[in-house]
């Protein structure tokens, strides 16, 4: 919860002034849905979108997880430590208006979602 309180808040306000309404979305795992990730939300008073247990690939940021991957595949390092920072700094360097594009393809990403009824589409 760390990561949230020290990179989602700030985030967010690059993002959207303080009169917008938003909703935070993630996925599954145990990590995501814990209890006690659960109430920081609810003590924070952040909507959590609903997920279903195997949703079609909506997410926007598994295209950029991909760039990010593709630039470590030649990077040597030497430990986990070492890995972590490497990574925060590539994730550093994205532009903040690659993420609002991200941000806002997801009604388009929604809508052929539906008419591909869940199954495989494009964006």
């Amino acid at each position: 919860m760390e990561t949230l309180e020290n990179y989602l808040f700030p985030s967010s306000e690059i993002f959207y002034d303080q009169s917008q309404d938003w909703i935070f979305q993630q996925d599954g795992p145990s990590s995501h849905t814990a209890h006690s990730v659960r109430n920081w939300f609810q003590e924070k008073q952040i909507p959590v979108l609903p997920w279903c247990p195997r949703p079609p690939d909506l997410n926007p940021i598994e295209n950029l997880w991909s760039d990010i991957d593709h630039k470590m595949v030649n990077t040597k390092t030497a430990s986990v430590e070492h890995l972590k920072c490497v990574l925060f700094d590539e994730w550093l360097k994205v532009p903040s208006d690659v993420v609002k594009i991200m941000i806002e393809s997801m009604p388009k990403r929604v809508a052929e979602c539906i008419k591909a009824k869940g199954g495989h589409f494009k964006c």
